[in-house]
Order: C-alpha cells, then structure tokens, then sequence
C-alpha cells in the first residue's frame, strides 16, 4: 500500500512538476487539494519509510543471530595466520658456521629473545682471531659498565676459550681476565 502512494506521488510529480500552480483535483485521490510543494514534501516522507521499511526487511531475513556476524566480522578484521615455518636443511657451509657459534646456557631470569648473531668470517686464522679480539673488546667493556648477565659471562668464556686455542693468547692471560671481569 505505501509502495502505492509513493508511486502515485512520483508520477503526479513527473506529470505536473514543472506547473508551480498544479493543484490535485481528483476527489477519489489521497492527495486532493495538494499543492508541488506538499507533494514534494510527502514524497520525501514516503521515501524515509520506504528506506525504513526496506531496512527492516533486511533485519528480519538475518540468518544468523548478531553476535554470531560481530564474530565472524572480529575474525575477519584479525591478521592471517603465519604459515609455519618449514624447517630448512642447512649446507655443508652453514654447518660448519653454526658449530662456531656459541651455545649459551640461561639462567632462569633471562631469555634468549635477544641471542647475539655474531659469527666470525675471514679468510684465515689472523682474521678470525681480530674478530674474536674486537668482540671480547665489546663484550669486556659491556662488563665493565656493569652488565652482569649469565649469558654474557659465558661469552667471553667462549672468546677466551677460542683465543686459547688459537694461540692469540695464553692461559696466563685468560685467567687474568677472568679474574679482573668475571670473577669480581
């Protein structure tokens, strides 16, 4: 029935909108006496209901409860999942410079969300032993600017322990520094 009436309004309008003096004179019809104006006015009501109405519908033809759309909308607005990780062979090269590489405990208050990933590379023994000493450097200087973690304790065991073997230093020499840095 509104469908009706807002149909009937839109084609006396599209019939005589551009007559500013029309009037409706039919006595059968709703509108009798309406002016454009009026007219224009009902249509725009007409129009509210009918978005009103049609919203409605919508509501009512819900398949599924709202709690179960702000769900799935939730879900949608969550980033994808990651694909695992697939594990990775390593080369012949990649072994080797992951056996250089120190393996250090934790203690109960540390993780190792922050693992250091120094790798000595070079094309020879002197090479390997300058990494080695710049990065005791680095380490020793943490130390002595009162870093005092487990993890890094056992990494300047672990430089000391390869300078040894080296030959860069002697065992006199590492029992110093492990006497002036880490036994304090």
């Amino acid at each position: 029935m509104m469908i009706t009436r807002f149909r009937t309004v839109k084609s006396i309008l599209a019939k005589y909108g551009s007559d500013p003096t029309y009037k409706v004179k039919s006595k059968g019809s709703k509108y009798y006496g309406y002016d454009l104006e009026r007219l224009k006015t009902e249509e725009y009501k007409l129009e509210t209901i009918k978005a009103h109405q049609e919203h409605a519908e919508k509501l009512l033809k819900r398949t599924q409860p709202l709690s179960t759309q702000l769900q799935e909308k939730k879900a949608k607005l969550k980033p994808p999942k990651k694909p695992e990780k697939r594990e990775i062979t390593q080369t012949p090269l990649e072994k080797a410079v992951m056996s250089r590489r120190p393996a250090f405990e934790l203690s109960d208050n540390e993780d190792d969300s922050s693992e250091q990933d120094w790798e000595t590379e070079g094309s020879g023994i002197a090479d390997e032993a300058e990494k080695l000493i710049n990065q005791l450097h680095l380490s020793l200087g943490s130390m002595k600017a009162r870093n005092s973690s487990i993890k890094l304790k056992n990494q300047v065991l672990y430089l000391l322990d390869s300078l040894v073997e080296l030959g860069t230093m002697n065992k006199k020499q590492k029992k110093k520094i492990i006497a002036n840095y880490i036994k304090q």
